[in-house]
C-alpha cells in the first residue's frame, strides 16, 4: 500500500540527489463559476518564474533513451528504465512501477507506468485498476484541506497526456477541488451502500460526465474481484459517454477515445475530451476536471478568469 510516509521519504531522497525538478508556484483558489453552486472552487497554480513553465509542462519521468511509439508524444520514453533516484518500487503484482514525477507541480506526485510498454491511448484494463487501487490507502491523510490520495488517467492525445507510455498518476487530494464538493453533495443524498455500480450525473455540471459511487468497496483490497468491478463500470461509463473503444468500430482513432478518469476509494469520475487545450492557451489534463489548473503565464490566468473554469472545461469536454 502506498502511504504518505513512503512517498515523503522518497521525495526527500530524490531532493537530496537533485533528481526532482520542482517549480515554485503561487496558489489561488477561485470560484468554479456558474452554473455551479457558490462554494464550489478550483485551485489555480501559476509559476513564480514563468520561464520555468515550459519545463514543468514537460513531463513526468526519468532518463531513458528508449523511443516512444506514439505519434504526438516526446521521442524519449522516461518510463522504460525509470531514473533510480525516482523509483519507489513496484505494485504488488509487479505490472507497474511506482515512480516520482520528475517535474512535480505539487509535492508527492507519483506516476504508475506499466513495466512493459503499453500505449497511452489504450483504455485502462483490470491490471491497471488493480495497480491503482493498491496504491490508494483506505485511510488517507484527512488533515486540513487534504483528503487522501487521488488517482487519475489521461487517455489519448486530447486528454492532456504528456507521454506515450501508458501511465496513471497519483497526487494528494484537496477539498478545495470542486470534484470533492460535487461528489460529496451527490453521494450524501444516496444510500451509504449502493446495491449496484451505476453511473450518476452531477446536475449542475454543464459537460458530459459519469460519476460512480464506490463507497461499498472502500475497504476492499486490490484483488481480482475489485479490479473486475472497476473495469466493468469504467467500460459502462465510456459507453454511456459515447467514447468508442478500439475494435468497436472500424475507424476508431486516438481522438475518439480521448478521456479523463479520476479515482478515489469513494468514487470514479470520467469525462470525454474533444480538445486538448482552450484556444491553445489553457491546456489541462484530468486534474482540470477535478478542479486543479496549472496555467503557465498571466495571459492564461486572465483568460481562465474571464471565461470561467467550468466554461473552459465545458469547451474541452464537448466543444463550442
Amino acid at each position: 500500500m502506498l502511504t504518505a510516509e513512503v512517498v515523503d521519504a522518497a521525495v526527500c531522497r530524490a531532493i537530496s540527489s537533485s533528481a526532482l525538478k520542482t517549480t515554485q508556484t503561487k496558489v489561488l483558489v477561485v470560484a468554479a463559476g456558474s452554473p455551479c453552486p457558490d462554494g464550489w472552487t478550483v485551485i489555480v497554480r501559476t509559476p513564480v518564474n514563468p520561464t520555468t513553465a515550459a519545463v514543468v509542462v514537460a513531463k513526468p519521468g526519468g532518463d531513458s533513451t528508449t523511443p516512444a511509439c506514439d505519434r504526438g508524444f516526446p521521442v524519449i520514453d522516461p518510463f522504460m528504465v525509470p531514473q533510480p533516484e525516482l523509483l519507489i518500487g513496484k505494485v504488488p503484482r509487479g505490472t507497474h512501477n511506482i515512480v516520482l514525477n520528475k517535474f512535480p507541480i505539487t509535492s508527492g506526485h507519483v506516476v504508475l507506468p506499466t513495466v512493459e510498454y503499453r500505449a497511452q491511448h489504450e483504455p485502462l484494463d483490470e491490471s491497471d485498476f488493480a495497480a491503482l487501487w493498491s496504491c490508494l490507502p483506505i485511510d488517507g491523510d484527512n488533515s486540513g484541506t487534504s483528503c487522501g490520495l487521488l488517482g487519475f488517467y489521461n487517455c489519448g492525445t486530447l486528454s492532456g497526456a504528456s507521454q506515450g507510455h501508458k501511465h496513471m498518476q497519483i497526487i494528494r487530494g484537496d477539498t478545495r477541488m470542486f470534484i470533492y464538493q460535487a461528489a460529496s453533495s451527490v453521494l450524501s443524498a444516496l444510500p451509504s451502500i449502493s446495491t449496484a455500480l451505476a453511473t450518476i450525473k452531477i446536475p449542475c455540471l454543464p459537460f458530459p460526465h459519469a460519476l460512480v459511487d464506490l463507497r461499498k468497496y472502500v475497504s476492499f483490497e486490490a484483488d481480482p474481484a475489485i479490479a473486475t468491478c472497476l473495469k466493468a463500470v469504467y467500460d459502462t461509463a465510456l459507453g454511456e459517454l459515447g467514447i468508442r473503444l478500439p475494435g468497436q468500430t472500424e475507424n476508431t482513432s486516438e481522438n475518439d477515445i480521448s478521456h479523463n478518469m479520476l479515482l478515489t476509494r469513494q468514487w470514479m469520475f470520467v469525462v470525454p475530451r474533444k480538445f486538448e487545450s482552450y484556444l491553445n492557451i489553457i491546456p489541462t489534463n484530468s486534474l482540470g476536471f477535478g478542479g486543479s489548473f496549472f496555467v503557465r503565464n498571466e495571459e492564461a490566468l486572465r483568460l481562465l478568469n474571464e471565461v470561467g473554469p467550468i466554461n473552459v472545461l465545458k469547451y474541452l469536454a464537448q466543444g463550442p
